[in-house]
């Protein structure tokens, strides 16, 4: 009998609790949701293209995290580098899996699901076309790519003509730095390179030189968020002024000379007015 009413006493309190449970859990809830998120709570994913382990691309995949680390810094924030190859890259920021990325080509497409910030102007320099240097002739203008084997990276975009012309014969690579190597074993022509500092390139491998034809910079930005990024409101606001900062005070600049892996448009970007 007394095991009984204490069953009954035990049962009596657990609904009263869970009663009272109930009704409290949607006003935390909303006390919650009503506070706004503090920087420091903020976890921030980083799309970095993928590095294949040559000097060339570890000095921009260096210089690419410190960059990014410097502007995390300065947010307080929480940083995530997420290598991954660049088409991968791409397809994690239009689903929201990545917040942002840096150095990155502005196109149509890529704005429906990139905001861009802070755009740099190609002070009249040209997308490099690499060849070998025995073959200096053999691309003098945008017709001779249609009689080689060019060099690409998939789902990376350099410039609309070439991107969408199917006649031309293109080897995709997940990697940018593993194209040097395709074309001196002449498995390639030519190929064409966005992030890789044609200074460095020469230096190491100097079988290889740039083609006489000329193609201008598309339009770039330093970086671009994500419009599906949970964090996208916080970095829409506080971003771009990371960004004027790190110019301002000359970080950006150091962070090039230390890395030796940027274009002049890069190292000598300034905000405007």
């Amino acid at each position: 009998m007394i095991h009984r009413a204490l069953l009954k006493h035990t049962a009596s309190i657990k609904k009263n609790f869970e009663k009272k449970l109930n009704a409290f859990l949607p006003l935390l809830f909303a006390c919650l949701i009503s506070q706004p998120l503090s920087a420091d709570h903020l976890l921030i994913h980083h799309a970095l293209m993928q590095s294949d382990n040559s000097a060339i691309s570890l000095r921009s995949e260096r210089f690419k995290k410190a960059l990014v680390e410097s502007v995390a810094r300065k947010l307080n924030v929480s940083l995530v580098n997420d290598d991954c190859p660049f088409k991968r890259c791409m397809a994690q920021l239009h689903d929201g899996n990545a917040d942002l990325i840096v150095l990155i080509t502005v196109t149509e497409e890529r704005k429906e699901y990139l905001d861009y910030f802070h755009m740099i102007e190609s002070q009249g320099s040209s997308i490099p076309f690499y060849i070998r240097s025995e073959d200096t002739n053999k691309l003098m203008n945008y017709q001779d790519l249609y009689r080689l084997n060019v060099g690409v990276v998939k789902g990376v975009a350099y410039f609309e003509r070439f991107d969408s012309d199917a006649l031309i014969n293109k080897m995709e690579m997940q990697i940018e730095a593993q194209l040097p190597k395709l074309l001196l074993s002449k498995r390639i022509d030519a190929f064409i390179a966005h992030t890789l500092n044609r200074d460095d390139m020469m230096k190491e491998y100097p079988e290889i030189t740039i083609a006489k034809f000329k193609q201008p910079y598309p339009p770039a930005a330093l970086v671009a968020i994500s419009k599906s990024s949970s964090n996208y409101e916080f970095l829409k606001q506080h971003l771009p002024g990371a960004f004027n900062e790190l110019v301002a005070e000359g970080s950006l600049k150091a962070l090039c000379q230390q890395h030796g892996s940027c274009p002049p448009e890069i190292e000598n970007y300034t905000v405007s007015d």
